[in-house]
Formats: C-alpha cells, structure tokens, sequence
C-alpha cells in the first residue's frame, strides 16, 4: 500500500488550511507555496477536496479557499479514502471471493489484525491534532534545510 501523490498533496493541502483560524480565505498559490505541491496539481487535489466537502472554492480575482470542516472533525483515514477510495492492505481483506484459502490462510488473521490497526490510527489522526504535533516538532526543524521541509509553514506557524 502507497500513498498516491494526489493523496499526499490532499493531506498537505488540508493540514495547511487547519493550521489557520477559522474561516480564513487561502490563495491556492499560498498552499502551493508553503506546503511544495505544484500549482497545476494542486487544482485538481482542491477540486477533489472541495467535492468531498472539505473546503469552500471562492471565485474571482480575490477568491481563493476556505477550510469546510473544523480540523478536529477531519481525520487522516477520511482524506485519504475520499482521494484514493477504500484502503486495503491486501485483496484478502477486501472480499473473501478473492482468496480461495481464506479460511485456511495462516496469514489471513495477521493482515486483517494490522488492516484493523492501520484504520483505527488512521481514523484516530484529527487534523487539529496533527497541526498541534507539528508545533511541538518545530523545535527539530532548525536541523534541516527549506528544501528538506515540506510542511515548515505548520512548523513556524
């Protein structure tokens, strides 16, 4: 299982916004530039996200993004199965007519206990929580070049 690149940006592009107060309107070129995701590719990931409720699109020449949601009520596992669909560790655990030895399978057990784990962790990941670690971490990113730091502006905000 990986991440799509369309899912990562989603991610940044949704950790940015809830680092901001409530109802603030963000330029797309803003995001782009702070969390490093191309603006050509940040228009479909906003256009995914905004047809998942996630964000509010504002039109015009002073237009640009607000977060939908508050960030305590988004979760990791919500983001990225809205962007990519259901998450599944293997195609076992996604209908027992893929496996014919699934009753049989010592290593059927083990994917579903860790399938379990990973969307419990998942689910458990609020934005608001990420936002709140990442200003904990800020501390560590003195160590690192800009190039180095994706999400520096969640660190520094």
């Amino acid at each position: 299982m990986r991440l799509t690149r369309k899912a990562e940006y989603a991610i940044r592009a949704v950790l940015y916004m809830s680092s901001k107060k409530p109802k603030t309107k963000i330029m797309a070129k803003e995001i782009s530039k702070n969390m490093s995701i191309p603006r050509q590719f940040l228009a479909q990931v906003m256009l995914s996200l905004s047809r998942n409720g996630y964000v509010r699109a504002i039109r015009g020449a002073k237009g640009g993004f607000i977060l939908a949601k508050r960030p305590s009520s988004i979760n990791l596992l919500n983001v990225i199965e809205d962007i990519e669909g259901k998450l599944f560790l293997n195609e076992c655990l996604i209908s027992s007519d893929l496996c014919k030895c699934h009753l049989v399978c010592p290593v059927s057990d083990y994917w579903t206990d860790a399938q379990k784990a990973l969307l419990r962790e998942l689910k458990k990941a609020t934005f608001s929580s990420m936002v709140k670690k990442g200003k904990a971490k800020r501390k560590f990113t003195s160590q690192l070049s800009n190039s180095e730091v994706c999400c520096k502006a969640i660190y520094t905000g």
